[in-house]
C-alpha cells in the first residue's frame, strides 16, 4: 500500500556535459579569492513608506473586524456570503409610520342621522348661590333649633 501517487523515473534527463563547466579561479578548497579589509557594514539607505491613500483602503478585507483578530478560513467548493457580517439600516433609511397611523379611527365626518342624546340625571342639584352663608353661626351663641319631622326640600326626589 502506498500513499499518493507514483512517479516514473526519467532516463532521458538532459544535464550539461563536462566541457559546459567554467571552473577557472576554483582551487579543490574553494573558490580561489584575496582577502579584504572590513571596516565597517555599510548601510542600505531607508526606503520611503510605500502606503496607500486614505481612500485606497479596504477595511472589510482586513484580518481585523469587529469581534477581533480572527484566524484565517478556507472553504472547499462555493463560496458562501458571510452571515457574520452586520446589515444595518443608515438612520434615515427607515419608513416612520404617519402619527396617526395607531390612533383609534376617528368617527365620520358627516352623517344622515340626528345625534342622540345620553341619558343623564334631570334632577336639580344646588349650586354655589344656592347657600345661605349668613344662616353659619361661628360663635354658637343661640341654642340649635330642634324640630321633629322633615321639612320638604326642593331639592329632595319626589317617586
Amino acid at each position: 500500500y502506498t500513499f499518493g501517487s507514483k512517479y516514473e523515473k526519467k532516463i532521458n534527463a538532459k544535464t550539461p556535459g563536462p566541457g559546459e563547466y567554467d571552473i577557472e579561479g576554483v582551487t579543490r578548497i574553494g573558490k580561489d579569492w584575496t582577502p579584504s579589509a572590513f571596516v565597517g557594514a555599510k548601510f542600505k539607505e531607508p526606503e520611503p513608506f510605500n502606503t496607500p491613500a486614505p481612500t485606497q483602503y479596504s477595511p472589510e478585507k482586513s484580518i481585523y473586524n469587529a469581534r477581533g483578530r480572527q484566524a484565517p478560513s478556507y472553504t472547499f467548493g462555493i463560496k458562501i456570503k458571510d452571515a457574520s457580517s452586520d446589515v444595518t439600516p443608515a438612520p434615515t433609511a427607515y419608513n416612520v409610520p404617519e402619527p396617526d397611523a395607531y390612533k383609534i379611527q376617528k368617527q365620520p365626518m358627516y352623517t344622515f342621522r340626528p345625534r342622540t342624546q345620553l341619558p343623564a340625571d334631570k334632577t336639580r342639584k344646588p349650586g354655589p348661590a344656592d347657600y345661605a352663608i349668613e344662616k353659619v353661626w361661628i360663635d354658637k351663641t343661640n341654642a340649635p333649633n330642634v324640630t321633629f319631622g322633615s321639612r320638604p326640600s326642593p331639592y329632595a326626589l319626589s317617586f
